[in-house]
């Protein structure tokens, strides 16, 4: 999610139907364990960033409003950021290496992740290769859709098209290689669930974004083998042996809560179908990360349990990602302290 972003229900369970869903039994959560199992045995790089992401006992998520000093004292092993100031709705800069360089290491001397949140499924007029001619009808690319009118200045793409795709992968100047420059550890992919609201327009949505996230991966790992790939939302696409073998975590917005942008219980279909891609995910060596948006705290309690039950890795923070929580208790009413980041943050993506 970006700027206002509100993290969009899945689709199939707001139409009436469900998506293709592969059910997982207990013998194809076995197969997908061995045969991750050979998979990491052959190749040391994916291994590598199997056990970082392993160690890993507490994350946060923040693009808005950002405070490096911050984030720098925090005690959070994995951390996602935006990796570029934005105000309004217009980009400014990208932030310099030695502010990156700055997040990954804890008060302590320990080490800590930081990933590069990349929406691939939208385009994002506050970002750095939006060009004036794209607010035109007769001048925008024919892969740019209409904006999305719950996300003002977010459009939805055809994200097969080459030349969507060159922006993130094409020479020294694509987004993926700003992003390797500037030193994060890995990239938060966003909107891979573009794929459901495709139509008619591809014969293969799901297939097409997997072949998009595998360039990504690949391009990525042909510079640094370790660099991270985590995937937010999109389970579904875990089926795609391309997806598979190109992520290394999953994360997943409103598991428990709030399929609707409210904080009403999900129901147990939603969550019962979720779960088994999760799961089967986690069967094939992925990490599982799970971000509720809730402030009641005996939700964020049955969120944290459910979710630590199954192996997933919880983190509970405000819808528009404007503050660094690290403790969920400070989301509820009774709390008293800043919600956000004192006056003075260094950033403000997308609108305030």
């Amino acid at each position: 999610m970006s700027g206002p972003r509100i993290p969009r229900p899945s689709r199939r369970f707001l139409t009436g139907g469900l998506l293709a869903s592969a059910a997982v039994f207990p013998s194809a959560v076995s197969l997908a364990a061995t045969t991750a199992k050979k998979k990491i045995a052959t190749d040391p790089a994916r291994e590598a960033r199997r056990q970082k992401l392993a160690a890993v006992t507490s994350w946060a998520y923040q693009l808005r409003l950002l405070n490096f000093p911050e984030i720098a004292a925090s005690r959070t092993d994995l951390v996602v950021i935006d990796h570029a100031l934005s105000d309004g709705l217009s980009f400014i800069n990208q932030f310099d290496p030695k502010q990156i360089e700055a997040l990954k290491t804890w008060p302590d001397g320990r080490r800590r992740l930081v990933l590069s949140y990349l929406s691939i499924g939208e385009a994002e007029r506050y970002r750095f290769y939006w060009k004036p001619e794209w607010f035109e009808p007769t001048t925008k690319p024919a892969w740019l859709g209409e904006m999305n009118p719950r996300w003002y200045g977010n459009y939805p793409v055809e994200y097969w098209h080459a030349e969507w795709q060159n922006l993130f992968i094409e020479g020294p100047d694509s987004y993926l290689a700003r992003i390797q420059a500037q030193g994060f550890d890995g990239i938060y992919l966003d909107r891979a669930d573009v794929f459901q609201e495709t139509g008619k327009r591809h014969t293969h949505p799901a297939r097409a974004m997997a072949e998009f996230i595998g360039k990504l991966a690949a391009t990525a790992r042909a510079t640094d083998p370790n660099f991270l790939v985590v995937m937010q939302n999109a389970e579904e696409l875990i089926a795609q042996p391309i997806v598979r073998d190109s992520i290394d975590a999953i994360a997943k917005e409103d598991l428990y809560f709030g399929i609707n942008h409210s904080e009403r219980a999900n129901t147990p279909e939603a969550v019962q179908y979720s779960e088994r891609d999760l799961l089967k995910a986690k069967a094939a060596g992925k990490r599982i990360f799970v971000v509720e948006y809730l402030t009641d705290a005996a939700k964020i309690d049955d969120a944290d349990k459910r979710a630590r039950e199954k192996g997933f890795l919880p983190h509970f923070a405000p819808r528009l990602l404007g503050s660094l929580v690290t403790d969920p208790m400070s989301l509820t009413p009774t709390y008293t302290g800043p919600l956000v980041p004192q006056e003075g943050s260094s950033t403000r993506l997308g609108q305030p």
